[in-house]
C-alpha cells in the first residue's frame, strides 16, 4: 500500500498585537497682564510762587501700571496609544495519512 500525504494549512502568529505609546508634549503660550506698580497717593511737594516764596501743598499722584508678560501652559502633556493588530501567516505542511 502506497504512503499518502495530505497538505494541511494552519495560521501561525508572526507578531503579537501591541500598543504603541505616542507622547504629546505640553504647549505653552504668553499672556499679558496689566499690574499696578504703585497705588495712587498724595505727596507733599514744594514749589515757588512768582515772588520766589516757597509754598508747600498736597498733590495727587495717579497709580502707575505696567504690562507684565508671563508664560502659561495652554495644554498639558498627554499620551495616546495606538494598537497594532497581530500579524498572521498561513503555513502549509504535508502530513502522512494512514
Amino acid at each position: 500500500m502506497p504512503v499518502r500525504y495530505k497538505l494541511i494549512a494552519t495560521q501561525v502568529m508572526v507578531s503579537p498585537a501591541r500598543r504603541i505609546a505616542h507622547h504629546v508634549p505640553a504647549s505653552y503660550g504668553r499672556i499679558a497682564e496689566t499690574v499696578m506698580i504703585s497705588p495712587a497717593r498724595r505727596v507733599w511737594t514744594y514749589s515757588t510762587d512768582r515772588y520766589g516764596q516757597l509754598i508747600g501743598c498736597w498733590r495727587n499722584k495717579p497709580a502707575q501700571y505696567a504690562t507684565r508678560y508671563r508664560t502659561v501652559m495652554t495644554r498639558p502633556a498627554s499620551v495616546y496609544y495606538s494598537v497594532v493588530p497581530a500579524q498572521y501567516r498561513t503555513v502549509t505542511r504535508s502530513v502522512r495519512v494512514h
